[in-house]
């Protein structure tokens, strides 16, 4: 499992990788719980789906000015850039 930002994270399946959300919860065999937001067929493709997911997360809780979105966007990408420089230039 790969650790991202903001409780994400890239879990290896046989033949794709999953973006997944730490749920913070436990099951009852005290496994920890995860969403799946989509599966990728590579790891910069499980950045670039955060990316996306982040962003419409914002637009849809906020109002913003294109302005703003768009300052709000560039902060996610460079959030991201940390943990994979080369997926945003």
């Amino acid at each position: 499992m790969i650790k991202l930002i903001r409780d994400y994270c890239i879990d290896g399946q046989a033949y794709d990788y999953a973006l997944k959300l730490d749920t913070k919860k436990d099951d009852k065999d005290g496994k920890r719980v995860y969403s799946v937001i989509g599966y990728y067929g590579t790891v910069d493709g499980c950045i670039q789906g955060l990316y996306k997911v982040l962003c419409r997360k914002l637009v849809a809780e906020e109002v913003l000015t294109l302005k703003e979105a768009e300052k709000r966007f560039q902060d996610i990408a460079n959030e991201l850039k940390v943990v994979m420089p080369d997926c945003f230039k």
